[in-house]
Parts: structure tokens; C-alpha cells; sequence
């Protein structure tokens, strides 16, 4: 199935800068067993393999052949779902998939999969999309669905939902969560439907919200990345924008407006730490381009 890595290298080029920053090229190959959606996500992991969730499957690949995996309706140890939305990787090496039918922890010591339900507090008939995933430093799995953000802890596989709750619920209308981030002071930065929220490093989950960050036509954040200085940068549905941090909050000054190919920006990636890679989307096949960071 040479046309799925294809378009595997097509549509991810910019997520695979930081993994193969030194090419600037890429070979047209085949695997025979490639799975046959579009790739949604890519994950290397700590030995080495090339995880590729696509919308229908999974596949790991190690350099010279590709493993599928799919959901086996009487195998509960299978995938949940076959279309894959996200691919994190933890540190005990641990691959943690969100998928359209809910979280899913790949042992690699038993080839795999336990699932775990992602969405607390709603009818298990409907749909359990996770849509983001990140561990903190304290080893917390953080992930975000159309339902808000939640925390898990993966020594007792309890949960919780941290966002929208009752004292953010008046703030927060449009709890859907695209992006998570923690920065290198320990900060969870979460992207949404409805702009940013940053929590302050207390340790009780308080969260400043930044909904709609400078106008009506910014509410969305998509992406986030950080420089090894702490420079956080946003991807929204209306540009690149960097954040600056001062007395009175954050200020958000936006960049890179006449380089790009459209203002929506899907998801983004930091190059040897002078170089941003951008993926751009109109409503069709998602476009890269890599821009020099401001020193």
C-alpha cells in the first residue's frame, strides 16, 4: 500500500521534522500492510518504532516491516476503535492511543491493549472521542475530548475531570480541548474550542482562562509549542501568535501573518529550536511550511 505512506509523508512532514531534522527529503517507499485510512498521528517511541495511526488502524513499523493493529470485536485486549486520533508516548514506555471509542494503553511487554473510558458522566451509548493527550511531570495523564479536560492517574486508572467544572462552567461554554501542553515549569496549557487556559502551578488545578485571547475571530487554539527558553507559541484558527509573559498576564503578539497559506493553523512543530514548522488547513489536505523563529 504505497500510496498510505505516501500520504503518510505528505500530510506529517512537519510533525516528523523534530524526529528527522537532518533530511530534507523523503524516500517513496511500500509495506504491503500498511492500514488503508488517512494518518491522523505519529508517534516514535523509546526502541525506536514508528507508531502511524491512521483513521482506520494502527501500525507500528520498525524499519522494515509494518504491524497492524485493529479492534477485534471479541478480543478486549485489541485496539477499541480503528480510527486513531492521537499517539502519546509515556515515560515507562507505555503508548497511550486516543481513539473515536476512548483511551487505550499499549503494554509493550504483553503486545497489548487496555481500555479505559474517557468521558465521565455521560451516556456510554455516545461517542467517547479522546482528542489530546499529555503525562506531566508527576506522571498524571492528562486528555482532552469534546467534553472538557480530565486527569487520570495510571496506578489506579482513577479519573477525573478537571475542566469545565462548577467553577469555571459560566467561562466555559465550548469545553471541546485540541491541544495539551506542560511547560518547563510544570504549567498544564490547554488549547480549545474557546481560546486558552493555563493553570497557575499551585498545585490546587486553578486555571486562568484566556477565551476569545484578542478578538471575536480568535477562539480557538490548536496547537502549542515551547522553546528550550520557555517561548510558547500558539497554532489558532486565526494564525500564529507568541506569548508574552508580564506583571498584568500573558500578551499574545501574532506573527508570520504574510508567510503563511491560510490563518488555520492544525498543528505545529519546533525545529532545532530556530526553526517552526506550521501545518496549515482550508477545508482540504493539511499544507506545511517552516519559518525562522524571532531570537
Amino acid at each position: 500500500m504505497g500510496e498510505g505512506l505516501c500520504l503518510f509523508y505528505c500530510l506529517t512532514f512537519f510533525q516528523l521534522a523534530g524526529l528527522f531534522a537532518q533530511f530534507r527529503s523523503f524516500e517513496h517507499f511500500s509495506v504491503d500492510n500498511f492500514p488503508h485510512g488517512s494518518v491522523t498521528a505519529v508517534c516514535q517511541d523509546q526502541q525506536g518504532f514508528l507508531w502511524i495511526g491512521t483513521s482506520d488502524g494502527l501500525g507500528r513499523y520498525d524499519g522494515t516491516q509494518l504491524i497492524e493493529y485493529r479492534y477485534l470485536p471479541r478480543d478486549t485486549h485489541s485496539i477499541s476503535n480503528n480510527y486513531v486520533q492521537v499517539l502519546h508516548e509515556a515515560r515507562d514506555g507505555s503508548l497511550w492511543v486516543g481513539t473515536r471509542q476512548g483511551l487505550n494503553v499499549y503494554h509493550p511487554e504483553k503486545d497489548q491493549f487496555e481500555r479505559v473510558r474517557a468521558n465521565i458522566g455521560i451516556d456510554e451509548k455516545q461517542a467517547d472521542i479522546v482528542l489530546a493527550i499529555q503525562q506531566d511531570r508527576q506522571g498524571f495523564i492528562w486528555y482532552g475530548t469534546y467534553h472538557g479536560l480530565f486527569r487520570l492517574d495510571p496506578e489506579t486508572n482513577r479519573r477525573e475531570q478537571i475542566l469545565p467544572n462548577d467553577q469555571y462552567a459560566a467561562q466555559i461554554t465550548s469545553p471541546v480541548v485540541w491541544k495539551i501542553h506542560e511547560d518547563q515549569q510544570g504549567r498544564i496549557w490547554v488549547g480549545s474550542g474557546m481560546g486558552l487556559f493555563v493553570s497557575n502551578n499551585d498545585g490546587d488545578l486553578q486555571f486562568d482562562i484566556y477565551a476569545n485571547l484578542l478578538a471575536d475571530e480568535l477562539r480557538q487554539v490548536w496547537s502549542i509549542v515551547e522553546q528550550t527558553d520557555g517561548t510558547i507559541w500558539l497554532g489558532t484558527n486565526n494564525g500564529v501568535y507568541q506569548v508574552v509573559e508580564g506583571p498584568g498576564g500573558l500578551w499574545f503578539n501574532r506573527y508570520f501573518e504574510a508567510q503563511l497559506s491560510d490563518n488555520f493553523i492544525q498543528t505545529m512543530q519546533i525545529e532545532g529550536d530556530s526553526l517552526l514548522w506550521v501545518g496549515t488547513w482550508k477545508g482540504g489536505p493539511v499544507s506545511y511550511t517552516h519559518l525562522t523563529l524571532p531570537t
